[in-house]
């Protein structure tokens, strides 16, 4: 049985049990309105939490022993991947391209995100942001819903290069950017030193340097890497190199999208929380009105 509030249930079986009795000496009918909706109201409670237990299109079979499993089962229960993953394999130790990690963070955002902060689509009739992105690109809605609402996912020459995996360097400037929203100004390789100490800083390119700058360990709780601020320490781990033109695996990718602001109140588990206290909530109130 789900594991509901004790006095609710309490509630339910006496009331169930006094209009069973009722029944049975003639007060009520067996099919009266007032028990059938106690019988309904019962229901819709206990299937309320079956559905948030699997609310996901897949259980992904290929998860066994990857670091941000949590993370990702997570996203999954919130349907994050219904739209993009067909299967049961989530392919976690895959490159993600940059088409697929935009579609995968706009849906996430959304989602975790209030009604007030979410991104909205491109309108149809707006011109292309990226020459390569054409308005038929079935990734076109998420890549220029981002670029119309202010952050730069793509590059100089007008181009976003949606096959191309995404690197280290550029997920994280995507992220960091629309976590915070706002831009951050390039640092020198000795900032980075003094957060980060990352052996390669100087490989980091000046246009993703604040970002990772921003994104640095002063923001990690500590403890669980699920529960760090930051995006760096929640998909890669604690690092001595960056390797910030390394492509970033779909695992890792995934981690990022569990939290999406920069202080840890906006996460895929503080979501499914409130969605299970609501429905239970809306199940009482339902039960509170058929008595």
């Amino acid at each position: 049985m789900p594991n509901l509030n004790k006095s609710f249930i309490l509630h339910i079986l006496l009331v169930t049990t006094i209009s069973t009795l009722l029944s049975g000496c003639g007060f009520l009918k067996p099919n009266d309105n007032k028990t059938q909706s106690i019988t309904q109201t019962t229901q819709v409670v206990t299937k309320t939490e079956t559905n948030l237990e699997n609310n996901q299109a897949n259980q992904f079979a290929d998860l066994q022993d990857v670091e941000t499993a949590g993370e990702i089962e997570d996203l999954n229960k919130l349907g994050v991947f219904n739209k993009f993953i067909v299967g049961n394999e989530f392919k976690p130790y895959e490159p993600i391209t940059r088409a697929e990690y935009i579609s995968w963070l706009y849906t996430a955002y959304n989602t975790i995100r209030s009604q007030s902060d979410k991104i909205r689509l491109a309108p149809p009739n707006i011109q292309a942001k990226f020459s390569d992105v054409p308005s038929t690109n079935e990734v076109y809605k998420y890549i220029q819903a981002l670029a119309n609402a202010g952050y730069s996912v793509g590059y100089e020459d007008g181009t976003f290069k949606p096959d191309q995996p995404i690197t280290r360097e550029e997920l994280i400037a995507i992220k960091v950017g629309l976590d915070s929203g706002k831009a951050s100004q390039p640092v020198g390789v000795a900032d980075l030193n003094s957060t980060w100490g990352f052996a390669d800083s100087k490989d980091i390119d000046k246009r993703y340097s604040g970002y990772i700058y921003s994104d640095s360990f002063k923001y990690n709780n500590g403890g669980n890497p699920k529960y760090s601020r930051s995006n760096i320490i929640r998909a890669f781990g604690k690092l001595g190199t960056f390797q910030p033109k390394e492509p970033v695996l779909r695992h890792e990718a995934a981690a990022t999208l569990w939290q999406v602001d920069e202080f840890g109140n906006a996460t895929a588990e503080l979501t499914l929380k409130r969605i299970k206290e609501e429905k239970e909530e809306m199940a009482k109130d339902k039960f509170t009105d058929s008595v």
